[in-house]
């Protein structure tokens, strides 16, 4: 919000007068040239002493409080403890409509998100880096024309990151049990896509209609993003499914010093990244002639021995990529269930 320095200035006497800044006059204490008040470093003595004791006391009452909160006692079995995550009444209810499996992995699925949320923090990576973006929208009051558009493109990469990108991977020790039951490649792959996008869809379709009714965009356009929002999220968990099924990745990295989770392989973000870019600017190009001349003349300058390229030649290219486009995730689904069902263990 660009009021940094003004929360800091409204901060900065109650925390001059609090006892965390008696440090700073117990810190300086014998400097020559600096006014030292030897209260203040009094006071930071004392109320190291009394923090002390009371940290001690209130600490170790915690403490106890969860140690014997869940007693674990030698030679006795642990009783069952229920999954956290989804309810099970949502997998009873989902059981009806895609059947017993599908709805058995589709719950997993989120019961693993919830459990682990790092895995989810880079669905967000889009979002970080509009962070200038952002403050200057919240500075202005303004919505940007094209922020509709960027809002539908990190809601096709948010759809195909969540559980889609590294299907394999996140199974985790529960690989070969799922490999030997009788799931097939369709209902595996099925339900990952049905997990991310039940999720997915609805968030990313209210926010695109959100953004695009308070920006300066037409009507008609802002219909249109709408409609798409859903297809073009469909489009990337079927595109990215194949792509985490070709490059799995099993181990553990390090997200913090402390933390450690798996990740989707370097590959798989790479390919999955460029598709989308690709397909982002062929649908720009499609759909705006301004950027088609913008793009024209770009390209015509970049190219050597005085060739040139046309904003007709542009938009016939730019189709084509369009087409394969939405062929490639046909292609990427169909290799993600053959994966699967002819995926082995080393």
């Amino acid at each position: 919000t660009g009021t940094v320095d003004q929360l800091m200035v409204t901060l900065f006497e109650p925390m001059q007068v609090s006892p965390m800044a008696w440090y700073a006059d117990l810190l300086f204490l014998g400097t020559p040239g600096v006014d030292v008040a030897l209260v203040k470093a009094g006071g930071a003595v004392a109320f190291t002493l009394v923090f002390a004791v009371i940290g001690t006391i209130v600490g170790t009452r915690v403490a106890e409080i969860h140690w014997f909160s869940d007693p674990a006692l030698a030679g006795t079995e642990p009783e069952p403890v229920e999954e956290g995550g989804a309810s099970p009444g949502i997998e009873r209810r989902m059981e009806g409509i895609l059947g017993a499996r599908t709805a058995a992995l589709v719950t997993l699925s989120w019961r693993r998100a919830v459990r682990a949320p790092l895995k989810l923090l880079y669905a967000f990576f889009p979002v970080f880096a509009i962070a200038g973006l952002l403050a200057d929208i919240v500075q202005s009051g303004e919505f940007p024309a094209y922020l509709p558009f960027m809002v539908l493109i990190f809601a096709a990469w948010a759809a195909g990151v969540i559980f889609t990108l590294n299907p394999l991977g996140d199974q985790g020790s529960a690989l070969p049990s799922t490999l030997l039951s009788r799931v097939d490649g369709q209902t595996f792959v099925r339900a990952h896509l049905l997990a991310g996008l039940a999720v997915a869809i609805p968030i990313g379709t209210v926010l695109t209609a959100i953004i695009a009714v308070l920006s300066p965009v037409e009507t008609e356009t802002a219909l249109t993003l709408v409609i798409a929002t859903p297809v073009v999220m469909t489009l990337s968990a079927a595109f990215s499914v194949g792509v985490g099924m070709t490059f799995p990745r099993f181990e553990a990295i390090n997200v913090t010093r402390s933390m450690k989770t798996v990740l989707p392989s370097r590959w798989a973000f790479v390919l999955f990244s460029a598709y989308l870019f690709v397909t982002a600017a062929a649908a720009g190009l499609v759909y705006e002639s301004a950027v088609r001349d913008l793009a024209a003349a770009f390209v015509s300058w970049a190219l050597p021995f005085g060739l040139g390229v046309s904003a007709n030649t542009l938009y016939l290219l730019a189709a084509a990529l369009l087409v394969v486009a939405v062929i490639l995730p046909v292609v990427s689904y169909r290799h993600a269930v053959r994966r699967f069902d002819g995926y082995t263990m080393a």
